[in-house]
């Protein structure tokens, strides 16, 4: 539903005209691909982007799925992330997929929508990512309408964790900042996006939220970008290989989510 809002306002402000979302100027020669799969019904659906295409997409995976994809080989018994996790698959608001890239190049991630902020403060890890906003001066993470993610490439069994306020994201794009992140040291923001790439060169502010987001170093220079807008466009900057790939999977994650 909250796709075909955003599509139906964008033809308002733009006419029959293909609408791009504007991206920061910083950005230096970014690659544009269009994403295909997007469309029509959510189930089964197959994303694919550049060089990357999902194997799997699964929602509202169960417990039992969980465990024979790789959730609990990769998250211990006494693992927060993991108890938290299995606290909302009854609620049906999950996501799991995977995405490989044909050379190679494989992920696990798994994603909860509609999460409140403090079930992601439980025990004493330095390097979660409530503890990683604390240190880089965030501010207060106390949204009821988080999306959440963990995403594992490369057989790894250190998540970089994603977390992102939709209300806050909407209510504040200017100032708000999500966050994809591995420690205190190792991360990227994350920028909304609510303005339209004008024929004139300006860009078109829109009175809705959620056209897409951009990812951005700790030097605050954009690396990537996800359009929203109906099939969605990856933008993506010259980056290594596993970089290049973390982004990807970043981007399908805010691709796959829908609104609960």
């Amino acid at each position: 539903m909250k796709r075909i809002f955003i599509a139906f306002t964008v033809l308002i402000f733009t006419g029959c005209t293909s609408a791009k979302i504007a991206l920061d100027n910083n950005w230096i020669n970014p690659v544009e691909y269009a994403v295909k799969g997007r469309q029509g019904l959510l189930i089964n659906q197959q994303l694919s982007f550049a060089e990357y295409k999902t194997t799997q997409v699964k929602r509202s995976w169960t417990k039992e799925s969980a465990f024979s994809s790789g959730w609990a080989k990769r998250n211990p018994a006494g693992d927060i992330t993991n108890r938290i996790s299995m606290e909302y698959v009854s609620k049906n608001q999950t996501i799991h997929f995977s995405l490989a890239d044909g050379k190679g190049a494989e992920s696990d991630v798994f994603c909860v929508s509609n999460m409140e902020a403090t079930s992601l403060v439980i025990g004493n890890n330095p390097n979660s990512i409530m503890s990683v906003m604390t240190e880089i001066n965030m501010g207060d993470q106390r949204g009821r309408n988080n999306y959440y993610v963990q995403l594992y490439s490369n057989g790894s069994d250190k998540p970089w964790e994603m977390l992102v306020d939709n209300e806050a994201a909407e209510v504040s794009p200017s100032s708000y900042r999500g966050l994809l992140a591995q420690s205190k040291s190792n991360y990227f923001t994350i920028v909304p996006i609510n303005r339209l790439a004008g024929k004139n060169g300006k860009p078109t502010g829109l009175p809705m939220r959620g056209i897409g987001f951009e990812f951005r170093d700790k030097d605050n220079n954009p690396v990537a970008a996800v359009s929203l807008i109906d099939a969605g466009i990856v933008y993506l900057q010259n980056a290594d290989g596993a970089t290049r790939f973390l982004l990807a999977n970043a981007c399908t994650a805010l691709l796959l989510q829908e609104k609960i």
